[in-house]
């Protein structure tokens, strides 16, 4: 598939979901992943998006894409969804929470 035209949003890292103001359940994910994806396709797009949860801000340091932060499932779904467009590549390397309280 050609990317040259195609706005591309990748998704990468885990989600927090509170329990209370002091626990959350959440994952290891590392964001690895949803990076290598995206460095991949960062000269391949018209323009490309990277969600991610929590992770190590020393992985995003040089990127020369859009990079948008978000905590929660329901973040990284609104952010997900505020970036729809026509001629949209959508790919969900994240590891969202399976489970909200």
């Amino acid at each position: 598939m050609q990317l040259n035209d195609k706005k591309v949003i990748v998704t990468g890292g885990p989600t927090r979901e509170w329990i209370d103001p002091v626990r959350y359940i959440s994952n290891a994910s590392s964001g690895k992943m949803g990076i290598a994806i995206a460095d991949a396709a960062y000269n391949h797009c018209k323009e490309l998006i990277f969600i991610h949860g929590p992770i190590d801000a020393s992985l995003l340091a040089g990127k020369q894409y859009r990079c948008v932060g978000v905590e929660s499932t329901c973040d990284m779904l609104a952010a997900i969804t505020q970036e729809l467009s026509p001629n949209l590549v959508l790919i969900m390397a994240a590891a969202p929470a399976d489970y909200t309280p």
